[in-house]
């Protein structure tokens, strides 16, 4: 993405969730960005723990 938000690390969070079956492991490198940090991205992976 343009961008590196926390706005578009969601959608692209959201889209990641949706296309994997569930019962999978999900594992995701993170960069130096900032963006996990947020407080709206830590409770999106506080309700999807995999």
């Amino acid at each position: 993405m343009q961008r590196h938000r926390h706005d578009e690390f969601l959608r692209f969070l959201n889209t990641i969730e949706a296309a994997l079956p569930a019962g999978k492991l999900i594992h995701v490198i993170l960069d130096n960005y900032a963006t996990h940090n947020q407080p709206k991205v830590r409770a999106w992976l506080a309700r999807h723990p995999r």
